[in-house]
């Protein structure tokens, strides 16, 4: 056997099959008192004390508490996972916490958490550290888990839950762990008028177009709307000083509500399924020369991944 190969064989000895190999009872706490989420942040991370010693659990909790400052930690299906990265610890760890009340974890309070799970991970093991919060973003997506754990009575019965139901956790790192919700999208029969209201609310450069079954058809840009206003032969012009009076912009406005998508969205865009390794989605933003990639299930838009976000979830967050 190779080196490689040997190594091989270790990290894959190492990878915990589901979560509930990593979760250890001494770190889970059933119907917690905790006011709000800094306080349930505080209590996990005392928790951790014990697996990930005094020094980095309370590092790892300032990290969280300034994300749940700045907004950065959101609630799903009932589930939050407040998490970070630190160089000085050599394994992950979790922590959960069950509130039957529901602890807001958002500034706006109208979701609340009734399970709060505490990642604390190493910066060398990034592939791991995003595939577990993937497999409890999985987890959180059957209500009836949630619900059934937010009623557990003692550690022990949240371990018979997820030994029950098991949650895989991947070996490699899945489009669907770092994708983001989709805020908007157009109908291939919307008039340019919604898109261009949308691009000058300044919060959009790409739009993905669905048909009327909610497929991915097309993608509207910025630079597709720039497309319609000047004809090809401009672009063979190295000076337009003659012409500066001719108004392409005029005559699109004059008719951008009778301009349908369908009829000017590009069919050329990057696109991943759900299950696709991160990998993939790189290759696909670099081969498409594109600042975001969309997230499909069959095909049916269910995220977005900007370059942003990619390199913030691989190599920051």
């Amino acid at each position: 056997m190779s080196v490689r190969d040997s190594m091989t064989v270790t990290v894959m000895k190492k990878h915990p099959a589901t979560l509930g190999k990593i979760l250890n009872p001494a770190c889970v706490v059933c119907h917690s008192q905790a006011a709000d989420a800094p306080a349930a942040v505080r209590e996990l991370s005392g928790l951790l004390e014990a697996d990930i010693g005094s020094d980095n659990a309370a590092a790892a909790a300032e990290i969280i508490l300034k994300r749940i400052e700045e907004g950065d930690v959101q609630t799903l299906d009932g589930v939050a996972c407040p998490h970070a990265r630190l160089g000085e610890v050599d394994h992950l760890s979790i922590a959960l916490a069950t509130s039957r009340e529901g602890i807001a974890f958002e500034a706006d309070g109208d979701k609340r958490a009734h399970v709060i799970v505490m990642v604390v991970a190493p910066k060398s093991e990034p592939a791991l550290y995003l595939e577990v919060l993937g497999s409890l973003a999985r987890f959180a997506m059957d209500g009836e888990r949630v619900h059934e754990l937010a009623n557990c009575e003692s550690p022990q019965e949240v371990m018979q839950v997820f030994a029950a139901h098991d949650a895989p956790i991947s070996r490699f790192v899945r489009a669907g762990d770092i994708m983001d919700p989709v805020v908007v999208t157009l109908n291939e029969y919307d008039t340019l008028e919604k898109a261009i209201d949308l691009f000058t609310g300044g919060q959009f450069v790409n739009l993905p177009v669905v048909d009327n079954e909610g497929e991915l058809v097309g993608v509207v840009t910025a630079y597709e709307l720039l497309k319609v206003c000047l004809p090809d032969y401009f672009m063979w012009l190295d000076d337009v000083s003659s012409i500066i009076n001719f108004e392409p912009f005029v005559e699109v406005i004059r008719n951008e509500r009778k301009t349908w998508l369908s009829d000017i969205m590009s069919e050329e865009f990057a696109v991943v399924s759900e299950d696709a390794p991160a990998i993939e989605v790189a290759k696909e933003i670099l081969r498409h020369k594109t600042r975001e990639a969309f997230v499909i299930r069959g095909r049916r838009i269910v995220g977005q991944i900007s370059l942003q976000r990619f390199v913030q979830k691989v190599f920051r967050e």
